[in-house]
């Protein structure tokens, strides 16, 4: 399985690094160049170094052959529109691609259980165990 993830910060290098550790290909897209050479020293070369709201970046992420799309950076604007773009993506090309976001603000939970985002996750209630 292919799974593109948007932002290096913890939360994304913890999920590269249980994925990689099952077995399964990865793509980090990060926005930071010191980030992602930090990413491709630590974890091995994955990281894309581009904007999660770009489609070129997406693209050069591997998105056209992902199954999984995983938005988990600190700005759920950007993790809203990765998402968006990916299930624009599998309508136009009748291709299932699952959609995973992090909503950092817990207010925004329900707007982004509308946009027909697969699975949400609140990381405040989920993570922080507040």
């Amino acid at each position: 399985m292919h799974v593109v993830i948007i932002g290096g910060g913890t939360i994304g290098i913890s999920i590269a690094d249980w994925l990689l550790a099952a077995g399964h290909e990865i793509s980090i897209v990060e926005n930071n160049l010191q980030r992602c050479n930090y990413i491709d020293k630590n974890i091995g070369m994955v990281s894309i170094h581009g904007d999660g709201t770009n489609w070129d970046s997406l693209v050069e992420a591997g998105i056209t052959r992902s199954d999984t799309i995983i938005a988990a950076t600190k700005h759920d604007h950007i993790n809203l529109i990765s998402c968006q773009l990916a299930i624009d993506y599998s309508k136009e090309l009748n291709k299932s691609i699952t959609t995973i976001s992090i909503v950092n603000q817990s207010e925004k939970l329900e707007f982004f259980n509308l946009t027909g985002i697969h699975t949400t996750i609140d990381v405040n209630q989920n993570i922080l165990g507040n």
